[in-house]
């Protein structure tokens, strides 16, 4: 069996996709050693996915892994918007690509799960969540857009804040205890601005059981790049501008 030594503690956390079924609760987490037990079996496709692409050469990578480009591979290449879904077909066409196929399990980003998953809302059954950092948010800082701020509405809950340093996810009870304040019977709607931290976030309510979660295709890098669509700025839903 080839070893994983070298590799072992940048590998802290997998997550394992079945193609019958996404996994329910947090069945879809494993530790390295899991991964390590099962490097050899012939149906496993290990999907890399790391900030700096160039880190699959420079540093190394776990053996076997097929490298991912965030953007070329998980967005639309013809959309003018950083991050915005690529299209079904599109999509399929690079899972065969990576060798997925209705037999295969695979080690993946959530980036990835999200868009597996994805493939007529009452408003008054719908609940924004904006994944971002604060300050994100409030509109301190500008990102991916020429606004700043967030859509009107939005509770900001920090997904990253699920996870301890090591990158490891929180205990299912503190996860539950940060998402305490969306409500279970509606429809959750997250963004953030380039697709990774909404797709923390919908990884993590799926795991505590929210039935109707999705993601905004393009985020905030579509919202605040449309000057037709309103802006909050601050650390509330709302400004004065929406009071009666």
């Amino acid at each position: 069996m080839r070893t994983l030594t070298a590799l072992r503690t940048a590998l802290l956390t997998a997550i394992v996709m079945t193609s019958t079924a996404l996994a329910e609760g947090r069945n879809f987490l494993v530790p390295s050693e899991w991964l390590e037990e099962h490097i050899d079996d012939d149906n496993l496709t290990i999907l890399e996915m790391r900030y700096y692409p160039h880190r699959y050469f420079t540093i190394g990578h776990i053996p076997g892994a097929v490298q991912v480009a965030r953007f070329l591979d998980l967005g639309d290449n013809d959309s003018d918007t950083l991050m915005e879904f690529p299209a079904r077909d599109a999509f399929q066409a690079t899972l065969r690509s990576w060798g997925v196929n209705n037999d295969s399990n695979s080690a993946l980003a959530s980036r990835v799960y999200s868009l597996l998953d994805l493939y007529g809302f009452d408003m008054s059954r719908v609940k924004l969540l904006d994944a971002r950092p604060k300050p994100g948010y409030s509109g301190e800082v500008k990102t991916h857009a020429v606004r700043a701020g967030h859509i009107p509405g939005t509770i900001n809950i920090v997904s990253l804040k699920g996870t301890n340093p090591d990158a490891l996810w929180q205990s299912a009870g503190a996860l539950a205890a940060m998402y305490a304040e969306l409500p279970r019977d509606k429809t959750i709607i997250a963004y953030c601005h380039d697709g990774f931290r909404m797709s923390l976030a919908y990884m993590q309510l799926k795991s505590l059981g929210f039935e109707d979660v999705r993601l905004l295709s393009g985020g905030w890098g579509l919202w605040g790049n449309k000057f037709s669509l309103p802006v909050v700025e601050g650390f509330e839903p709302f400004d004065e501008a929406f009071q009666l």
